[in-house]
């Protein structure tokens, strides 16, 4: 089935019709955001976003020696970094926005408005995983080549909704309010 342009804009136009008001607060208690945010129900947060991602990650998915294992073994591997990276942002008290990929996105916002805390565990994090790729990532896949890491964080104000495919969580940053890290 081919894209239909006037189907697209009817199903666009029936959501919008059937969508309730938008309600943006500001996060000012801790809160399950799986539980509290919807589509219509958004929250201002403060927070600490991490993004790391696997800048050789093209090499490894091309060149390197997981191509030659019809990738099976990369597919294995990208699989396992999130799961234990997943793991490893909620153990220290942040929550996963999603993956692209093996790109993360995390946030941390508790302590509410507590940026000295925010920007410390950001901080934690990418150190955490720096060690974590190097000494237990990395030696588990000894015959292929090694995951690197790069990483950044930001703190500052963004919107958290659900408006994705299914509810997945998808944090909408504002750029007014945010500074690096």
């Amino acid at each position: 089935m081919s894209w239909d342009k006037k189907r697209s804009h009817d199903r666009i136009q029936k959501h919008l019709d059937g969508m309730e008001e938008i309600e943006v607060k500001k996060l000012t208690r801790e809160a399950d955001l799986e539980q509290l945010l919807s589509e219509t129900t958004c929250r201002d947060i403060y927070g600490a976003h991490v993004y790391i991602q696997v800048p050789n990650f093209a090499h490894l998915a091309s060149d390197g020696l997981y191509a030659q294992d019809d990738y099976k073994r990369l597919i294995q591997g990208v699989h396992i970094y999130q799961r234990e990276v997943t793991h490893i942002v909620e153990n220290l008290g942040g929550t996963l926005v999603h993956f692209q990929g093996p790109k993360l996105h995390a946030i941390f916002y508790r302590p509410i408005d507590n940026a000295k805390k925010l920007a410390s565990r950001a901080v934690l994090l990418q150190l955490v995983l720096k060690d974590f790729v190097k000494t237990v990532f990395n030696p588990a896949f000894p015959d292929y080549d090694d995951f690197t890491i790069a990483d950044g964080a930001d703190l500052g104000n963004a919107i958290g909704t659900m408006d994705g495919i299914n509810g997945d969580r998808e944090l909408l940053a504002s750029a007014a309010d945010s500074g690096r890290l």
